[in-house]
């Protein structure tokens, strides 16, 4: 949901231009657009999500109602990221061009392909610099171990 609406939020103001020059709105709506865009893009992977786990013979679990507060916070924080990146994207015209490379590699130092327990304990300071990853370790937690740990 981050990479798609940063994508799309920094390309909006740009894209926009002649809308913005013609017309008296606030300029943020652009890339809340485009982070609205991206969470109903994400609910259909939801979806798809609990048709498999409850095919793999899990069930719903009470602690699993952390992924509502999670998820709201990763669309409040993709807001954030989008409209700083709209903001640059007028500055920076190139942005566009490399702005899937920084956000790629983004997610993959990330808790994403790994857990975090995974990371020897020497490096997860570095984790803590990242702001997602806090987010994503929880969002993991809940979804495949049905609690939620706060990660050290």
């Amino acid at each position: 949901m981050l990479q798609t609406a940063a994508t799309e939020g920094s390309n909006s103001v740009v894209r926009g231009g002649g809308l913005i020059l013609n017309t008296a709105f606030p300029r943020t709506l652009l890339p809340l657009a485009s982070v609205a865009t991206s969470f109903k893009r994400f609910l259909p992977t939801m979806i798809i999500w609990l048709i498999v786990h409850f095919a793999a013979g899990k069930g719903l679990t009470l602690s699993m109602l952390w992924g509502i507060p999670i998820v709201a916070m990763v669309t409040v924080f993709s807001a954030g990221v989008a409209m700083f990146c709209a903001a640059l994207q007028v500055y920076f015209r190139d942005l566009s061009s490399f702005l899937p490379y920084l956000l790629r590699i983004w997610m993959y130092i990330s808790p994403i392909l790994y857990t975090w327990e995974e990371v020897p304990a020497s490096y997860r300071h570095w984790l803590l610099l990242n702001p997602m990853s806090s987010m994503l370790a929880c969002w993991s937690d809940v979804l495949n171990r049905a609690s939620l740990r706060t990660p050290t």
